[in-house]
């Protein structure tokens, strides 16, 4: 689990490209060129959520970044296994 910044720790982030692989694949392009893209994986989980509040329910999110052109995807993290949910709602924490 990310710790209380919500950087990835090197074991979520062989969880999460492994994941990402298997579902994304790795020759997946970009929307936005035609090039073959370069995907980096972020050593940061970004937050999602309905408010401006730092604290509360939020969707932790993956972040996947062209190298050619910064288009920049994201995957819900608990999804890919690397955080964990809310038992009530298991894409959503808090």
């Amino acid at each position: 689990m990310p710790n209380w910044l919500g950087e990835l720790s090197d074991e979520d982030m062989d969880r999460a490209l492994e994941w990402v692989n298997q579902v994304w694949g790795r020759s997946r392009g970009c929307p936005m060129h035609q090039e073959k893209p370069q995907w980096t994986l972020g050593n940061f989980i970004a937050r999602a959520s309905g408010t401006n509040e730092p604290v509360g329910t939020y969707y932790p999110l993956l972040v996947l970044t062209c190298s050619v052109c910064g288009y920049t995807a994201f995957v819900n993290a608990i999804t890919a296994g690397v955080f964990p949910g809310n038992p009530e709602n298991p894409t959503l924490y808090g």
